[in-house]
């Protein structure tokens, strides 16, 4: 058993002075020491995870991370404008904040069983991610926004894989995967709302045998159901076919190989590219 904790904070502030001239004329100046850019930052993260050996054919292991990030910075500022070469020049206030959040948890939990010439070995995990963004501007003599995006994500993933060697055959591998993913992102301003969701089965197995000292091959098969709604495309639905076969020929230890091998495959990016 193992746990993990850490805890970072940050707190910044910078004074700013600014003085844009064309000539001797200045256009824009900051002069105010108190003009200040602040933030502050803390980060929150750590695991906990455990191995339980329930006997010499099964074991159990499960583990828990988590992360916390939160930014908030402030953006104050008071400067003299200048447009035309003959304008008095005028006091603007600006004002910008960002505040963001981001949240994410994540939970596993692993099985194994050796018996004999049974392997079988199978993983649960549970993932949420929460990210919230603020930003707002506000200018005395212009321009001004505030925007707040919201994004979550949740997925879950299941796997089962079971090797067994099988007399003047050779070892044989089976499994699945099942992936469910369901992803939302809202633009509180604009009403802006994009919901996704995906689901994917994946059936597989592989067979591999050893003919002689010199000669050894395998072939395998994989099937993929997937499933997937959002805006643009309501339940669409698709079925992927791969498959592999390699052929390997070795003659006088290293000093020759030969190999055949063909292989089709689909990846997909890791958990947290999701």
């Amino acid at each position: 058993m193992s746990t993990y904790y850490s805890y970072i904070y940050e707190d910044t502030r910078n004074a700013q002075c600014l003085e844009v001239k064309e000539g001797n004329i200045v256009y824009n100046s900051i002069s105010n020491p108190s003009t200040t850019n602040k933030l502050r930052a803390n980060k929150h993260e750590g695991y906990f995870d455990f191995d339980y050996k329930i006997n010499k054919y099964h074991i159990i292991s499960a583990k828990y991370t988590f992360t916390d990030n939160c930014h908030h910075s402030d953006n104050d500022q008071q400067l003299y404008r200048r447009y035309q070469p003959e304008q008095t020049p005028l006091l603007i206030s600006r004002e910008g904040h960002n505040h963001y959040d981001v949240i994410e948890h994540t939970a596993s939990v692993f099985y194994q069983m050796r018996c004999r010439k049974w392997h079988l070995s199978s993983e649960a995990t549970y993932n949420t991610y929460s990210e919230k963004n603020r930003y707002s501007y506000n200018e005395s003599q212009g321009y001004s926004t505030d925007n707040v995006l919201n994004n979550f994500r949740h997925s879950f993933l299941f796997s089962m894989e079971v090797d067994r060697e099988i007399v003047n055959v050779g070892n044989l591998k089976t499994g699945c995967r099942v992936f469910h993913r369901k992803y939302k992102s809202d633009n509180v301003n604009s009403d802006e709302v994009f919901d996704s969701k995906q689901n994917r089965v994946k059936l597989y197995f592989n067979i591999s045998r050893r003919f002689s000292n010199k000669l050894s091959g395998n072939i395998g098969l994989t099937m993929e159901h997937i499933r997937s709604k959002s805006p643009s495309y309501d339940n669409e639905k698709q079925i992927i076919w791969g498959g592999n076969i390699t052929l390997l020929y070795g003659q006088w230890g290293d000093k020759f190989r030969f190999d055949i091998n063909y292989k089709s495959t689909t990846s997909y990016p890791m958990l947290y590219h999701l």
